[in-house]
């Protein structure tokens, strides 16, 4: 019966008591196992007969892999494969796929080579290294410029990127059978969950810490940047200015293969798999570099977070001219300020509500300022009630023709409006009192005394009767004044 942790507890031992004598191995990515739980029993019995150390298989941490090693040309001699731990804790994993080149280490090569760990994936030569996916054989037979025969021949040579083994001869294969890393990839299941696609190459200052994601992600802990990686003599006099820059999409708008790239786009090549990637060899390929591939661009990258201690936030933005016209307080761009900024097509803040968890959150959106002058606020309370509250506030556009700045017209306020429209009211119904009162009180014309006009009564009869009417839809309008106020909208 075979015991997945047999011998380990030895071997373990056998490793704190033995001098180090750690090696760098270079290996293949056969798999990620992301999650050695979400195998099925079958498919983990698959893996332990195919792997030197099943034993380590059933307890490995989520970002182990399986690889085979190829240094010293080993997997040409004798090839197998081997479950290797992640070398970093799960604080900071790193991205790897299936057909990649890794780093891998044995804490003492003698001892130890049943637990043995992959630290990252190997840098290649510019005209190789991707950080969306990097097949390293390339560098082979894929050199970074046209050799002399192949400028004489004049030929036209094929210069889609393809993914060869070694320099495509069985003596310098990498891995022992010619189409092994096709067909890693097509039995691979992490390459189900993987998106080839072409990423900008990004150019760091010296001083930045930076963390890129494999789909075009990108997180720099730097200084005020809104340009090429040169600093202009402006920046260079700068201090002050740390900043945190988080992106997703550099380059959005991608051109197609072998056209210009635009922006800050990444030149774009077709490969042998049929994916699109990011052109590298432009030099062999033919295409079209482009000096600007992966600068900050703050008007067109997809999405964008930034803080920042010093920098020229509205005009980086584009935002010089955009906000609206003033009414009478000036609204200008802020220069040399310290900047929150986020920015995207769709931008949604959401304050969650859990009934079963008893969360009922707000949002709250406050300048600060005097209470009584200059502060400032959006409020977006549990209850539904929002508050918008400031010394002014103005809605709208200038040009009206209200007696406010630039036409702006003034909101009523309900008291004031209820007391005059009541006042109004009142003297319309005392002068319609009034004017009954002095009108004849006789209901007919055939009343009218001896020598009337009986016309003229029958209309003094009319009008009595007018007034009366009138009288009666003031005090109904009286009664509706109430209707005008809003349940919903208060304010001063």
């Amino acid at each position: 019966m075979f015991n997945p942790r047999s011998s380990i507890e030895q071997e373990l031992k056998q490793i704190r008591s033995t001098s180090p004598n750690a090696n760098f191995y270079r290996a293949i990515v056969v798999d990620v196992l992301n999650d050695i739980n979400l195998f099925s029993p079958e498919e983990i019995q698959a893996f332990q007969e195919e792997v030197e150390n099943p034993g380590v298989l059933v307890d490995a941490p989520r970002n182990s892999i399986i690889a085979r090693v190829v240094t010293n040309a080993k997997d040409r001699r004798m090839s197998s494969s081997i479950v290797l731990y992640p070398f970093l804790p799960p604080h900071l994993s790193l991205p790897v796929k299936s057909g990649e080149n890794v780093w891998v280490i044995f804490e003492n090569e003698f001892t130890s080579k049943r637990v043995g760990y992959w630290m990252w994936r190997i840098s290649e030569p510019e005209f190789v290294d991707d950080v969306n996916y990097t097949h390293a054989d390339r560098k082979f037979n894929s050199l970074g410029f046209k050799t002399s025969r192949e400028k004489a021949s004049g030929n036209q040579q094929d210069t889609t990127p393809s993914f060869p083994n070694g320099a495509g001869t069985s003596s310098t294969f990498t891995l022992k059978g010619t189409n092994d890393y096709e067909i890693i990839v097509k039995n691979s299941n992490s390459s189900l969950d993987f998106t080839p696609e072409p990423v900008p190459r990004f150019h760091k200052r010296s001083g930045d810490t930076v963390l890129q994601g494999s789909n075009n992600t990108l997180i720099v802990l730097g200084e005020d940047r809104t340009g090429p990686v040169r600093k202009t003599a402006e920046e260079q006099e700068k201090d002050q200015a740390g900043t945190i820059d988080i992106v997703a999409g550099r380059g959005r708008f991608r051109p197609s293969p072998g056209e210009q790239p635009g922006l800050t786009a990444a030149p774009v090549v077709r490969n042998s798999r049929q994916n699109l990637e990011t052109d590298k060899n432009i030099a062999k390929s033919g295409g079209t570099s482009n000096p600007r591939e992966g600068d900050p661009d703050y008007i067109n990258d997809s999405s964008r977070l930034l803080v920042s201690m010093r920098t020229d936030g509205d005009r980086s933005l584009g935002l010089e001219g955009q906000y609206p016209e003033p009414f009478d307080t000036e609204v200008g761009i802020v220069d040399d300020a310290a900047y929150g900024v986020l920015k995207s097509d769709e931008i949604r803040i959401v304050a969650r509500k859990d009934s079963d968890n008893d969360i009922n959150g707000s949002v709250r959106i406050l300048k600060e300022g005097d209470t009584d002058g200059d502060q400032a606020a959006l409020l977006m309370l549990p209850d539904g009630t929002v508050r918008l509250d400031g010394s002014v506030i103005y809605i709208g556009r200038p040009g009206g023709g209200g007696p406010g700045p630039k036409g702006a017209e003034p909101y009523i306020k309900f008291s004031e409006y209820k007391s005059q429209v009541e006042e109004l009211i009142g003297i319309v119904d005392n002068l319609v009192s009034t004017l009954t009162t002095h009108l004849p009180t006789i209901a007919t014309a055939a009343d009218a005394p001896p020598g009337a006009a009986p016309l003229a009564f029958t209309a003094a009869t009319a009008a009595r009767v007018d007034f009366g009417k009138a009288s009666a839809d003031l005090k109904g309008l009286k009664s509706k004044i109430d209707n005008a106020k809003s349940k919903v909208i208060f304010g001063e």
